[in-house]
C-alpha cells in the first residue's frame, strides 16, 4: 500500500515520469500543406480547428483556413478565407451563441507592411464581420 502511494505522490509530482499516452490518432487529407495553429471546443462538443494552409511549395503564400470536426473527428467542413497574398489565423477565441473570432496576420503583396485581422464567424464559419488593422 506506501509503495502504491509512493507511486501515486511520483506520479503527480513529476507528471513528466508518465509519458504521453496517444488517445485519438486521425489524419486528414488535403490538397495543400498544413500547419495547425489552434482549437476551440463548441457547446456541442464539436472542434473547429485554425490551419495555416499553403498550396504551393516554393512559394511565400498563405491561406486562413478553419476545418470543423465532429466528436469523432470526421470533417464537417472546410473554408478559406483569402484575403492578400499571405494570411493565417492564429488564434481561436470562443463567443456566445457558438459564435467566435478568428485572429491573425495579413500581409499583402511584396513588401508593404503586415496587419493584423479580426474575424467574428457564426457555428459554420460563415463570416459575421471582420476588420483589419494595418500600419
Amino acid at each position: 500500500m506506501a509503495s502504491r502511494i509512493f507511486c501515486l505522490l511520483a506520479l503527480v509530482a513529476f507528471p513528466f515520469l508518465n509519458p504521453a499516452q496517444t488517445l485519438i490518432d486521425r489524419s486528414l487529407a488535403t490538397d495543400f500543406k498544413m500547419n495547425f495553429q489552434d482549437a476551440i471546443q463548441l457547446a456541442d462538443g464539436s472542434f473547429v480547428l485554425a490551419v495555416t494552409g499553403s498550396q504551393f511549395s516554393g512559394f511565400d503564400s498563405t491561406q486562413s483556413v478553419l476545418i470543423k470536426v465532429d466528436t469523432a473527428l470526421d470533417v464537417q467542413w472546410v473554408k478559406r478565407y483569402k484575403g492578400f497574398n499571405r494570411d493565417d489565423f492564429a488564434s481561436l477565441t470562443l463567443l456566445a451563441y457558438g459564435n467566435f473570432l478568428a485572429t491573425g496576420t495579413i500581409r499583402t503583396p511584396a513588401l508593404a507592411p503586415e496587419g493584423g485581422a479580426v474575424y467574428k464567424l457564426d457555428p459554420d464559419g460563415n463570416v459575421i464581420w471582420y476588420k483589419v488593422y494595418d500600419d
